[in-house]
């Protein structure tokens, strides 16, 4: 296919203008974009690409920075984090958010700011707080949950961080118990165990699709997690034990 150059020329004055805030709103997007990049994690044998150039990392978040930015409005990022401090106690000192918490609403709030140099709107980051969808597959009590989630709320609050807010399972789902509203989530967003095991097992071949390895990946990784959780003295399991309770 020839390349076909636009003669700026023979284009209406007002048709060249829209052409050009266009291409404003695309620019300011990916500097916003880039920013955001920029603390992103990766598996180790992915390489870090030129974010603003690469479709496949910008596909997903560039149309709806830029639906946001010509409309002059916050960008709104979500980030499913805060879950919980965890129940090995040898891990943590408390159940209650402390000094990490801190250290991370600070980082947030300075990146909001960062923003707001580039884009004065800025952007809003909405902490999706997790706890309550896996407590009870990771041993956390649902009164540590609660606990843990008005305390971060309070931390925000106390160091006026205006960008960011809180959601969690019991926002979405007021009048249930915990159990009930876990069971709801499922039947309305899950998928079925025999699905996720098919599409583990296959992630671990080699010709697998990237989103069969990426489930996979996640799959070993929360197992990991969940095992080294359950290593504590308090534990009567053999560790054998806990390794087939973490995989099930």
């Amino acid at each position: 296919m020839k390349n076909i150059a636009l003669n700026l020329s023979s284009v209406p004055n007002y048709s060249r203008e829209i052409l050009n805030s266009h291409q404003l709103y695309i620019e300011l997007s990916k500097k916003i974009l880039n920013e955001i990049m920029k603390y992103r994690r990766l598996p180790k044998n992915r390489k870090l690409c030129n974010d603003s150039e690469c479709c496949s990392c910008t596909s997903l978040h560039l149309p709806k920075i830029i639906k946001a930015v010509k409309s002059n409005q916050p960008v709104t990022f979500v980030l499913p984090a805060f879950p919980g401090k965890s129940p090995n106690m040898n891990k943590v000192l408390g159940v209650l958010p402390d000094y990490a918490e801190r250290l991370s609403l600070h980082f947030l709030g300075r990146l909001c700011k960062k923003i707001k140099k580039i884009y004065k709107p800025g952007i809003k980051i909405i902490l999706c707080s997790d706890g309550r969808v896996f407590s009870d597959v990771v041993g956390m009590k649902e009164s540590h949950v609660t606990a843990y989630q008005l305390e971060l709320a309070r931390l925000i609050e106390e160091i006026s961080l205006t960008d960011l807010s809180i959601f969690n399972l019991d926002d979405f789902y007021d009048e249930l118990s915990f159990t009930q509203m876990r069971d709801e989530l499922m039947k309305t967003y899950g998928k079925s165990l025999e699905f996720l095991k098919y599409k583990i097992r296959n992630g671990a071949k080699s010709e697998a699709k990237p989103e069969e390895k990426e489930a996979n990946r996640m799959y070993c990784g929360i197992t990991r997690f969940l095992f080294e959780d359950s290593i504590h003295p308090e534990q009567t399991k053999s560790r054998a034990s806990i390794q087939k309770d973490a995989k099930l």
